[in-house]
């Protein structure tokens, strides 16, 4: 309607990561995802080596991961997501409690 305020659209994406067995690479999506604009980023197959939450912030992203508490084979689980610093400021203004 008129005099309605537009809201910019959300990036979201989702990628199979393949592995982000460490810090750097995580460092190196949140960089790519930056120069994309993204909101957020769901991700999967993390390959993460820590079992259980695996949370952390890596180049001003929010990286909230979870994974299985023993690995089988060469780990091809894990999910993941990396919220953008703006996705961030909104999930702590919300007063929202992250659940695994």
């Amino acid at each position: 309607g008129v005099g309605r305020r537009q809201m910019p659209p959300l990036t979201i994406f989702s990628q199979n990561c393949r592995g982000l067995k460490t810090d750097g690479r995580i460092d190196e999506l949140a960089h790519v995802l930056q120069e994309r604009r993204a909101f957020l980023a769901c991700v999967q197959e993390t390959w993460r080596g820590r079992c259980g939450k695996d949370d952390g912030v890596y180049d001003n992203w929010t990286f909230l991961g979870i994974g299985p508490e023993q690995q089988c084979g060469r780990g091809s689980q894990g999910v993941g997501i990396l919220l953008s610093p703006r996705a961030t400021t909104a999930l702590r203004r919300g007063g929202t409690e992250v659940h695994y």
